[in-house]
């Protein structure tokens, strides 16, 4: 490992965020690798979070780029962000070799990935499918002015101005657009992984294809696994009976019924996302009546829809526990393997339960507009669509036909979409030391 000028690897994590938590076990690795990692940051809690790992060395971030990136929303601002961006990052650049990126869409990080050689781990639920990401960004409304304007303005320069995707426009904030284009942004879209990044790391041989298709080069992606789920074996393999029984009774959740655990992703829900949850909780306490239901929030879900649940929910069992705090992935590893079928309609958190092959009944009953297929194209549980399917399934849920079935079904998907190893950590920390090791620095021309 060379250690001169472009020796170094910079994580700029400018402020806690849960996503960016797969970043620490690729620390640790580089670190036991020997690589010299500085950690960038201005949030007590990151600090925090990384400040036992040793001989990281951890700086403060710039106050002045702190300063116009709250405030980035207003355009005034975010042009400020953008020309302090360029200059910080050109002089930046000579100090390290590569940048690991918590998102490469956003004013800074985007900078670096431009003049820095870079690295951004995917690991969400974009780019499962192509059509289901088309789905939730593409733009529906193309007869606003503002769409019309840069249409317009396409046309005269003969310039793509707008964010797309397949040949798709995609959503966008007008205000913004403008300011960043003219600022130096030329990515195709406002998606993470289209910046530039000199290595893309997927979770599955599914996400290489989608991102492929969506036409970012395949010597750029690496097939590695999530470094999330890295300790999953290790929290099975120490979450006893003991433990569970601690667990569940902490909740207040009996030993001896049925659990069946949502996640649920939105941060608001419409009345029908709201409604399509209690057909399932109906249909479920009414063939096993003992059923204990555990729903589990999003940390972002507003307290007010929190107690619309409780209401609407509470009309059919009186054994329901309700979960809003944020508690981190081994929380949710716990409760998924205190649960006899986690029921899910989105959200990665069922890569959980695939990795653990805790059952899972997946369910897409009403069209909500907001990635209802996932489940289906994944194809790891037990999946309805309908009231009539949702009431066919339930008196074979515990067979050992359907279990061996939908164990088999998280096998494959596994492969597709969340490889099964015993450290994408590792894998990923080796890929970056090669991208370190490269004989030249990343040549891009900064606009100013």
């Amino acid at each position: 490992m060379k250690t001169g000028s472009y020796g170094r690897v910079l994580v700029p994590i400018f402020y806690d965020y849960y996503f960016f938590n797969l970043l620490r076990p690729i620390v640790e690795e580089l670190v036991s690798l020997g690589v010299p990692v500085t950690l960038m940051t201005w949030d007590r809690q990151v600090v925090e979070k990384y400040k036992q790992i040793d001989p990281l060395e951890i700086v403060k971030a710039p106050r002045l780029i702190r300063s116009f990136w709250n405030r980035a929303n207003r355009p005034t601002f975010r042009l400020g962000l953008w020309l302090i961006a360029w200059a910080w990052v050109s002089a930046l650049r000579h100090k390290y070799d590569c940048v690991i990126l918590p998102f490469d869409n956003k004013p800074v990080w985007y900078v670096m990935s431009r003049l820095m050689r870079s690295v951004y781990n995917h690991s969400s639920t974009e780019f499962i499918d192509l059509e289901l990401t088309l789905e939730r960004e593409r733009i529906r409304n193309v007869s606003t002015w503002q769409y019309r304007t840069f249409q317009f303005v396409e046309k005269i320069l003969k310039v793509n101005l707008l964010p797309r995707l397949a040949d798709e426009t995609l959503k966008f904030f007008p205000h913004r657009l403008w300011v960043d284009r003219l600022m130096g942004w030329r990515a195709p879209n406002y998606l993470c992984g289209f910046s530039g990044v000199d290595l893309l790391t997927v979770a599955g041989s599914e996400n290489a294809s989608v991102y492929s298709q969506a036409g970012i080069d395949k010597s750029k992606i690496m097939i590695a696994g999530s470094p999330l789920y890295d300790r999953l074996w290790d929290i099975r393999k120490d979450f006893l009976d003991l433990e569970k029984e601690r667990f569940k009774s902490g909740l207040g959740l009996k030993n001896n019924s049925k659990i069946f655990s949502f996640f649920l992703s939105p941060s608001a829900f419409s009345t029908l996302q709201i409604k399509e949850v209690e057909t399932i909780v109906r249909a479920l306490c009414e063939y096993f009546p003992a059923a204990q239901i555990v729903i589990k929030f999003h940390p972002k879900t507003r307290l007010e829809y929190v107690e619309i649940f409780r209401t609407v929910l509470r009309k059919h069992t009186q054994n329901l526990v309700l979960i809003h705090e944020f508690s981190g992935d081994e929380f949710n590893a716990q409760l998924i393997l205190c649960s006899d079928y986690v029921v899910q309609k989105q959200s990665t958190v069922g890569y959980i339960a695939m990795r653990l092959g805790v059952p899972i009944l997946s369910y897409n009953i009403e069209k909500t507009e907001y990635e209802d297929d996932m489940y289906k194209i994944i194809g790891a549980s037990l999946h309805i669509e309908n009231r009539q399917e949702l009431e066919a399934v339930l008196p074979g849920l515990f067979s050992q036909d359907t279990l061996i079935e939908i164990k088999c079904r998280q096998k494959r998907a596994c492969e597709k979409f969340c490889l099964d190893v015993d450290s994408a950590s590792k894998a990923i920390a080796r890929g970056i030391v090669n991208l370190v090791n490269a004989s030249a620095p990343k040549n891009y021309d900064s606009p100013i």
